[in-house]
């Protein structure tokens, strides 16, 4: 693949050639990629692992076909209180159709 020269409209051919076949976009910065090979998972505030193991195709291309409103992951997290450390349990809202950030 020739390489772009950073010009403006250009796009970079970040899969090397290889065949897309589905892309879930649920949010900025949340979004799945299914190519040939491999999967391409991403979810902003929420570690890689739970992505990883929580996460799947199913669930973001849910959220975009509106057959859910809200996913949720859970995650330990080290807190620190008044010099002590313990581990917290937390379930966050990992993907959601709805984007409370348009003003």
């Amino acid at each position: 693949m020739p390489q772009t020269a950073s010009e403006l409209g250009k796009m970079k051919d970040e899969y090397a050639g290889k065949i897309l076949s589905a892309f879930y976009g649920t949010g900025p910065k949340a979004y799945c990629i299914d190519a040939v090979d491999q999967v391409a998972k991403r979810a902003k505030g929420i570690s890689k692992a739970s992505v990883k193991n929580q996460l799947h195709l199913l669930h973001y291309k849910d959220i975009v076909e509106e057959k859910r409103t809200s996913v949720y992951c859970t995650i330990y997290v080290f807190k620190s209180e008044s010099h002590n450390i313990y581990t917290n349990y937390i379930k966050k809202v990992a993907l959601t159709s709805t984007d409370d950030n348009v003003s």
